[in-house]
């Protein structure tokens, strides 16, 4: 059950990538096609949530969600939007926490916020790894922007990433930032 989990996994998470690359010329081609659909988000979270949960268990890390606000502590709660490039974007930052965190914890944060008379949803990754420099954080979000080599740090991206989440999240209207 275990290597099926992993394998079922590990086909989701190159989906995911594949999605990536796809996503990052129909962005650059102005030519990207939003799925807008009402889904269940609790269970969209989860799911990535389960994808990288072998990953974390072999570092030691365990994956908490929180889900601030009545409304989303009902299993049924939904939103209208493109599921998939919600959970490509989750799975690129939470991958990236597996990634640079030793030790501790990592938190999916999912909290329902108003501006005016509109609500959106914020969705953190918080994790309790080496952190980002000032520095390196204007890197960040920036084709091939990765931080400076460090004998501590697990340095396994190319910096493309946290780009496609930008462009992800600018397309539909969002924002991303450290």
């Amino acid at each position: 059950i275990v290597k099926s989990k992993m394998q079922n996994s590990s086909t989701k998470l190159l989906k995911f990538f594949v999605r990536d690359l796809l996503d990052f010329q129909q962005i650059k081609m102005n030519k990207l096609k939003k799925d807008v659909q009402s889904f269940n988000l609790r269970e969209a979270v989860q799911e990535v949530a389960d994808v990288l949960e072998y990953q974390a268990s072999r570092a030691g890390i365990p994956i908490l969600l929180d889900f601030i606000g009545d409304d989303l502590q009902k299993k049924d709660f939904e939103i209208k939007t493109d599921s998939l490039r919600l959970q490509q974007v989750l799975l690129n930052l939470l991958s990236n926490a597996i990634k640079y965190t030793k030790e501790g914890e990592i938190k999916i944060i999912v909290a329902l916020n108003s501006r005016g008379n509109e609500n959106y949803i914020r969705v953190a990754v918080k994790d309790t790894g080496l952190g980002i420099s000032k520095r390196d954080q204007k890197k960040l979000f920036k084709l091939f922007g990765t931080v400076e080599n460090d004998k501590n740090l697990n340095k396994k991206g190319i910096g493309l990433g946290l780009c496609i989440c930008k462009m992800i999240s600018t397309q539909f209207g969002g924002d991303i930032y450290v």
